[in-house]
């Protein structure tokens, strides 16, 4: 088959490209296990850009989709990053009735840099494209899977650039906040910073209700980006 001949093809350039000196500093970077071949970055997004000329070029949107998600099933750090680059490179052709792909790809996720990738960059955009989506990741936030959780939120940040539907981000936003997992903690945090970028008043005011009630660590990312006195106000607050 077409699909495991390209599988084998990218791994094969992958771990031509593999130093095992690299595994232990792309390691440091996660605190849950993940298996690295040790690709340096560069090597990796040219290997990624390259099949997804080809891709593009033939046309084979099917194909590049069978052969991303067999790459982002491995778990395969690497390999998962060439997947959401390739993948990224067809976001014109994205809309709703892609999500439930997506959604089926989010039970791949082990790692933030993946969750992270695949809901900014993919997910992101067809929520961005399609907003009534939104009720859908509402959904997520009570999923007992933690990268499932994360990327609820992290899906909303294209929406929070732009300074859009900023009332059913902080509805979603809600449900998260008292999560006691800190790579929630931190994808919320990361998606209300976003928001205060367009919106700081009402950011402020979303927080000064949460003092005390939400995580340290979701109050510091979202204030990250808030004037020093307003970061005054809400930082260094334990629940």
């Amino acid at each position: 088959m077409r699909t495991n001949k390209l599988v084998r093809d990218i791994r094969g350039e992958l771990k031509f490209h593999a130093r095992k000196k690299n595994v232990i500093g792309a390691k440091q970077f996660f605190r849950e296990e993940v298996w690295v071949y040790g690709v340096p970055t560069p090597a990796v997004k040219r290997i990624a850009r390259n099949y997804a000329k080809r891709f593009n070029s033939d046309g084979d949107i099917g194909t590049a989709f069978s052969v991303a998600e067999k790459l982002l099933g491995s778990t395969n750090l690497e390999e998962g990053v060439v997947a959401i680059y390739m993948i990224r490179s067809f976001s014109k052709h994205f809309d709703h009735s892609l999500f439930p792909l997506f959604d089926q790809w989010v039970e791949y996720l082990t790692n933030w840099a993946h969750t992270d990738g695949l809901s900014v960059w993919i997910i992101g955009e067809v929520v961005r494209k399609s907003p009534e989506k939104i009720s859908d990741l509402l959904r997520w936030t009570s999923s007992r899977n933690r990268w499932r959780r994360r990327a609820a939120a992290v899906a909303l940040i294209p929406l929070a650039r732009r300074g859009l539907h900023f009332t059913k981000i902080l509805r979603l936003a809600n449900r998260l906040m008292r999560d006691r997992d800190d790579m929630v903690q931190k994808g919320v945090g990361w998606l209300l910073k976003e928001c205060s970028m367009s919106q700081p008043e009402e950011i402020v005011r979303y927080l000064l209700r949460w003092k005390g009630k939400t995580s340290s660590v979701t109050m510091r990312y979202a204030c990250e980006k808030l004037p020093p006195s307003k970061r005054k106000l809400l930082i260094n607050v334990r629940p």
